[in-house]
């Protein structure tokens, strides 16, 4: 979204100083250039602030093939307004494209990664700050990194921004007495003193917390922090929240107002019922009347039916039946259907309605509007029968989802290759099943996840503790709160598990197996290094790295897997790697890549003799100062020559 900008109050600045409105080829004086690995060597920042983008191929959606052009690339100035001091704060920013991926970057960090920051260094969690408060000027000896509380500092140095306190009015707000530091006291929830200190500043310092989360803390707009209280020191505290509590029970009640049922907090709550805890606490603190079809109150403020006649989309009791008619369960809301089946409340709301006859293999209604087999001849879909790659037939199924089932393919992936939209799924070629072989199929019976009704299901541990007995698997994924596919999928299965339960059927016993089995996909340890080879910390997975750094951790996976070089300036490696890698080595095929799609350019003195070599135009112009485009032109011959020689590209 872009800013919003009132042109009344904007300063009119002149940017024609800043590089970064150069946009001309010609490196400027004093301009050094390097390549940003993690694109080949296409994109190269500079140490004023300017990227360079070389030519690369590129396929159309056509198919076609061409090279983008070679250019300064357009820097993206965004304001927010400073009402300290009536200006704009800006940020000049860069947005990439590179093999159908978008990036963006701040400039500012770029220049300091590439032409300031020693090796090894860590930018996570700091910030790049810009020395004289023009954040335009992205030159690499205006940068700094800063922690936001030297960065709070810094703002006061530039006289930006006011100290934290009450906030002033807007008249007043240099010269106040009121924006000098106010002293902080921490306190324990039951009222003793721990602890003071004399700014907002110095509190988070001391604490390892943020200044706003004091701030907030002190101006009483969060119970507590961390487990302690603070207050400005004119606003003492008296353990008035001594009995806080982390977890507050909060109960459920129908639109009618009666109670159901008493959790121990919301996020409890949201597990057993499917529910974001977060919209359950919305309702709870009266912030919207109702969350999956109830009413919910903290423990302490009941409901009394207030909203009974308010509520306009009360849950409405859904009954599923098999084709032939009979009844096989009944759920008090669509959502709670969809829940525990693991269905989309979409397409159960479709079949309910009547705007469809089935919705997987089944006939829904609503309560109030019974079904009676009326639809017991419908096949769900057309048999499709699977191939080898050669066209040898393997076997039919019934419908596609069945073929899904018993493959572990998705049935969108089936679907694509029986309409053509892809050569195979799963190693296979599959078509609609032809009459002759449809005929051969057994007669369909539905299968659902909750069929076993009357079935004993037990639970196990994964060391193989048997744990409880359900009647059903309705049953079963009603007390522990688990989609009931999920168990469904797991039971009887002796390589999966559901909800971190083994799932058996009366009379298959389990013993421990899986406990001793490693999983498939166990979280593999990841080694992070700098872009100069050296080893900086080892993740127990990608998830966590991605957790530390910031980075995501499909874009860490993907360079430890080979497909990219490097993301967020690190290069990644599963396992526990060396101490140090050889980072010629490691960029060496992307180097000879970017050397098969160069062509080499030779320069030639006036007079004719062969003085140099280079690999690319990009390389010739970076070591000899001379602009890409001069070089350009003088080997298509719109220029004679470049920088006092004669250019032409190597003829193989």
């Amino acid at each position: 979204m872009k800013p919003r900008i009132n042109p009344d109050r904007t300063p009119q600045r002149d940017y024609s100083k800043y590089a970064f409105t150069n946009r001309s080829l010609d490196s400027m004086e004093g301009e050094e250039w390097k390549d940003i690995l993690m694109f080949d060597g296409y994109y190269s920042i500079s140490n004023y602030g300017r990227l360079l983008a070389a030519p690369r191929p590129v396929n159309s959606i056509t198919g076609k093939s061409y090279y983008t052009k070679e250019q300064i690339r357009k820097q993206f100035l965004t304001k927010s307004y400073n009402s300290y001091i009536g200006d704009y704060r800006e940020q000049l920013s860069l947005h990439l494209r590179y093999e159908g991926q978008k990036y963006s970057f701040n400039v500012n960090r770029l220049v300091y990664e590439f032409f300031v920051a020693p090796p090894g260094t860590t930018m996570d969690n700091l910030l790049v700050v810009h020395k004289d408060g023009d954040n335009c000027n992205n030159r690499y000896d205006n940068l700094v990194l800063m922690n936001g509380t030297e960065l709070y500092g810094h703002g006061l140095a530039l006289k930006r921004r006011p100290r934290t306190g009450l906030k002033m009015k807007k008249a007043n707000r240099q010269s106040s007495e009121k924006n000098a530091p106010r002293p902080i006291i921490k306190y324990s929830l039951d009222g003793k003193k721990l602890n003071e200190y004399d700014s907002v500043e110095q509190a988070a310092l001391a604490n390892d917390t943020s200044r706003g989360s004091i701030r907030m803390a002190a101006q009483q707009k969060v119970v507590q922090l961390h487990g302690s209280v603070y207050r400005f020191k004119d606003m003492p505290y008296h353990g008035e929240h001594a009995g806080f509590s982390y977890e507050k029970p909060v109960n459920q009640y129908n639109p009618e107002g009666k109670k159901i049922k008493t959790y121990q907090s919301v996020k409890e709550a949201g597990t057993q019922m499917g529910v974001d805890p977060n919209t359950i606490s919305r309702c709870a603190l009266r912030k919207s009347m109702t969350c999956g079809g109830f009413v919910w109150r903290y423990e302490g403020d009941s409901y009394n039916g207030e909203y009974k006649n308010k509520i306009k989309n009360k849950p409405k009791e859904i009954v599923q039946y098999n084709l032939d008619g009979k009844k096989v369960a009944s759920f008090t809301s669509v959502n709670e259907a969809a829940r525990l089946t693991g269905f989309s409340t979409a397409v159960l709301l479709d079949c309910a309605n009547r705007k469809s006859k089935v919705a997987h293999g089944f006939v829904w209604r609503f309560q109030s509007d019974p079904y009676s087999g009326e639809y017991k001849n419908y096949r769900r879909g057309k048999p499709v029968t699977r191939h080898t790659r050669e066209g040898e037939k393997i076997d039919t199924y019934p419908t596609i989802e069945a073929a899904a089932r018993a493959t572990g393919l998705t049935p969108d992936n089936i679907q694509k290759n029986v309409n053509g939209h892809n050569k195979t799924a799963g190693g296979f070629i599959w078509r609609f099943a032809t009459a002759k072989e449809a005929q051969k199929l057994p007669a369909e019976t539905a299968k659902h996840p909750g069929a076993g009704k009357g079935k004993q299901v037990i639970r196990y541990s994964l060391d193989g503790k048997k744990l409880a007995v359900y009647s059903s698997l309705m049953e079963a994924a009603k007390a522990c709160g688990v989609n009931i596919s999920g168990i469904s999928a797991a039971l009887d299965n002796q390589t999966r598990s559901a909800a971190g339960f083994v799932w058996r059927t009366r009379g298959n016993i389990y013993h421990g197996d899986l406990a001793q089995t490693p999983s498939p996909n166990k979280a593999h340890i990841v080694t992070q290094y700098d872009l100069t080879g050296h080893k900086l910390h080892v993740y127990k997975s990608t998830r966590e790295a991605a957790t530390v750094t910031g980075t995501s951790s499909s874009s860490i996976s993907m360079v430890a897997r080979g497909k990219l070089k490097t993301t967020g300036g690190f290069i990644w490696q599963y396992g526990d790697g060396p101490a140090k890698i050889d980072i010629k080595e490691y960029f060496a095929p992307t180097q000879r890549h970017i050397r098969k799609i160069s062509k080499p350019v030779l320069k030639y003195s006036l007079a004719g003799e062969l003085i140099k070599e280079y690999p690319s135009i990009s390389e010739a112009a970076r070591i000899e100062g001379i602009g890409l485009s001069r070089i350009s032109g003088a080997i298509n011959g719109k220029s004679k020559s470049a920088g006092g020689d004669y250019w032409k590209l190597r003829v193989e």
